[in-house]
């Protein structure tokens, strides 16, 4: 029915969000889950979002551990290019903590100790 009700048109999602999910969270952003990219969401919600074009409705409801979800994708970001220097602090100590891992670890396996 949430699937059919996201196939209306001007369908309202805050509406739509009380009426099928009266459980949510207080201060939940009408079934709203913002912008992400691949890698954070949980697999079965990305692989439906993924998949399905901007303006189109998901054809069957997401089993997750948190429950069935009715999907509706209304947008996409565009990537944005970035210069290393807006990421140079950022890899730099992303370097730094892996090289100090890699010394403990070796240090470990070598039986060094302080």
């Amino acid at each position: 029915a949430a699937i059919s009700a996201l196939r209306e048109p001007n369908v309202n999602l805050e509406i739509l969000v009380k009426e099928f999910s009266p459980s949510a969270p207080e201060g939940a952003k009408s079934g709203d889950l913002g912008t992400f990219t691949k890698g954070q969401m949980l697999k079965p919600l990305e692989d439906a979002i993924f998949s399905t074009n901007i303006g189109q409705v998901y054809g069957q409801p997401v089993k997750t551990e948190f429950g069935w979800h009715a999907i509706l994708v209304t947008g996409e970001v565009p990537p944005k290019s970035v210069t290393f220097e807006e990421v140079r602090d950022e890899v730099e100590q992303r370097y730094r903590s892996d090289l100090h891992r890699e010394m403990v670890s070796k240090a470990s396996a070598a039986g060094v100790s302080r």
